[in-house]
């Protein structure tokens, strides 16, 4: 998968979460959650392009880190809106599996940019060779 691709496909994760929690934000009792659930499942998308758009090594690889935490947490929010009744069907179950999928993908990457950064140490500043 592309960055280009995976950026799509979190920001549609987004969008759809967003439909699907709609109703939800007419109840005191499921506004907060649905609030939280809309936050990560938006934040998992703007880090990754974010991630796409670093200046260097680090920062992609913090707002890779920072978009995974976002995604794991919109998992966390559907399942428990999914558990506790609020939520219920075959599009709940559908993004719970894609807040995973996206969990795992960018976990990887994660995994992959802190591996490269430790084989690769930056280099020392000062004089450049010309």
């Amino acid at each position: 998968m592309t960055p280009q691709q995976l950026q799509e496909r979190t920001l549609t994760f987004a969008v759809d979460v967003g439909r699907l929690i709609e109703p939800l934000f007419d109840s005191a009792v499921t506004r907060e959650h649905a609030a939280q659930l809309s936050d990560a499942s938006a934040s998992t998308a703007s880090n990754y392009r974010a991630a796409c758009n670093a200046k260097s090594h680090a920062d992609f690889t913090a707002k890779v880190g920072v978009a995974l935490e976002e995604a794991d947490e919109s998992h966390h929010w559907l399942t428990f809106l999914k558990k506790s009744g609020r939520l219920a069907g075959a599009e709940p179950e559908r993004l719970i599996q894609e807040a995973l999928e996206l969990s795992k993908i960018l976990g990887a990457s994660a995994r992959t940019a802190k591996r490269r950064r430790d084989t690769n140490p930056p280099r020392p500043k000062g004089r450049r060779r010309k």
